[in-house]
């Protein structure tokens, strides 16, 4: 399983001195491209060389613990299904101590470049995926 770390800084807060809820979705897409990268792909070569894209398509959070400044934050990557046009990610959100903090899960669907509808899931870009998935 690909795992990312990163610290909570003070951009990252709110008013209540907590993570601002959308940072959550910052950290797991921060987490996307690591995770792409370790596997050695990356979301600017789909946008300079490739002919599809993969934008987020549905997008869901969940909060389980508050975050404060400081705290050292781990993000655990997983592929959760791989379908014919698009796929999920999920992102599991820890703490300092491994305390679950809160869950990503990301959708993303297959799309062409040139005309923006819907394609099959390209085989390079599925190999990416199923590396991803036996890294689990």
């Amino acid at each position: 399983m690909f795992r990312y770390e990163t610290t909570v800084k003070v951009h990252n807060m709110d008013a209540a001195r907590r993570l601002f809820f959308a940072e959550q979705f910052v950290m797991a897409h921060e987490a996307w491209e690591a995770c792409l990268s370790s596997v050695g792909f990356s979301i600017g070569r789909i946008l300079a060389e490739d002919s599809f894209m993969v934008p987020v398509v549905h997008a869901e959070a969940d909060y389980s613990a508050p975050v404060a400044l400081s705290d050292n934050i781990t993000v655990e990557v997983s592929c959760d299904r791989i379908g014919t046009k698009s796929f999920n990610m999920g992102y599991a959100i820890s703490k300092n101590d491994n305390q679950p903090i809160g869950r990503v899960t990301l959708i993303h669907a297959t799309v062409s470049q040139a005309t923006g509808r819907a394609i099959p899931i390209p085989d390079e870009f599925l190999d990416v995926l199923n590396r991803i998935t036996q890294a689990e």
